[in-house]
């Protein structure tokens, strides 16, 4: 069923008819409205009236009554309406008169006022009149118009989206290249110096002070990646590490009668091969790590 059927069906059940940017239809009560048997009948107009504004709004009653008859919802139907009426008035501001079915036909004249003239009322009808060259025709071409505008869109999104996500594949893959080759490097001759994480066996030790000096001899070193009070988060990431071929050693340390548990690298090195050593962890944990020798 088209606007111009729904519109004069509206008209003549209430009686006054908003047009946005158009004006105001006003049916007198007067006015006999035919039967439903008697719809294939044509009835001549009266006591129909036309109120020019070019600042009508459309009522809400009417926004309504479309949603009822089209089964839409109510931003759909509000937005169709819109485009349809903008058709119209394009149409009539070109000269070219625009006919309502039903109810009467609207042109502009030589003022810019648009003028109404009364025609035949025709209740109505599911079937459709053959196609015209108005703003009908227009309003279908438009809705089409939006309906492949937006699959297009919704296509483009879906290929951003693919184009997104196999970025960050992408990456992901690459930092964890990186990774791998960053921890073949740092767990270098420290094979035999791993203890089993799963049963969080600790070697108690005190901590001696940090390096105060540098010769070129090799020492033992802890290099200390994670400190924490917490046996579920140091056996959390004993998992991953031996998951990933990672090779640690854990320990405790006893601060204000509390446990602290340490996840650390042992390394034999030189004073001057240590700030490279840290520099490699800090980069994969992503955190400072500190440096203990052992005694």
């Amino acid at each position: 069923m088209k606007f111009d059927d729904l519109l004069a069906q509206y008209l003549y059940e209430n009686k006054t008819l908003q047009l946005q940017g158009i004006g105001t239809l006003k049916l007198d009560n007067s006015v006999s409205i035919p039967l439903p048997q008697d719809k294939q009948i044509y009835y001549p107009i009266e006591g129909l009236h036309f109120t020019f504004n070019p600042k009508e709004q459309t009522s809400e009653e009417l926004v309504i009554f479309l949603v009822k008859k089209l089964g839409k919802i109510i931003p759909l139907v509000r937005s169709d309406l819109e485009s349809y009426l903008s058709n119209i008035k394009q149409f009539i501001n070109i000269g070219k008169p625009y006919t309502i079915e039903g109810v009467g036909t609207l042109q502009i004249n030589n003022h810019g006022t648009y003028e109404f003239s009364p025609g035949n009322f025709l209740p109505g009808k599911e079937e459709l009149s053959p196609h015209r060259d108005n703003p009908e025709n227009l309003h279908r071409q438009s809705l089409r118009k939006t309906e492949t505008a937006r699959s297009m869109s919704i296509i483009l999104t879906i290929a951003a989206i693919v184009l997104i996500v196999a970025g960050i594949i992408w990456g992901i893959y690459f930092l964890m290249n990186r990774n791998n080759a960053t921890l073949q490097e740092i767990t270098a001759d420290t094979s035999n110096t791993a203890m089993a994480p799963d049963t969080l066996a600790t070697v108690v030790m005190k901590p001696t002070n940090l390096l105060p000096g540098s010769d070129s001899a090799y020492h033992n070193f802890k290099l200390i990646f994670d400190i924490t009070k917490s046996r579920e988060r140091i056996a959390s990431r004993s998992i991953l590490l031996t998951n990933s071929n990672f090779k640690f050693a854990i320990d405790t340390i006893q601060k204000a009668d509390t446990p602290r548990y340490r996840m650390f690298v042992p390394r034999t090195l030189r004073f001057t091969d240590t700030t490279k050593a840290k520099d490699t962890l800090r980069i994969f944990f992503n955190r400072q790590i500190v440096l203990e020798k052992l005694p």
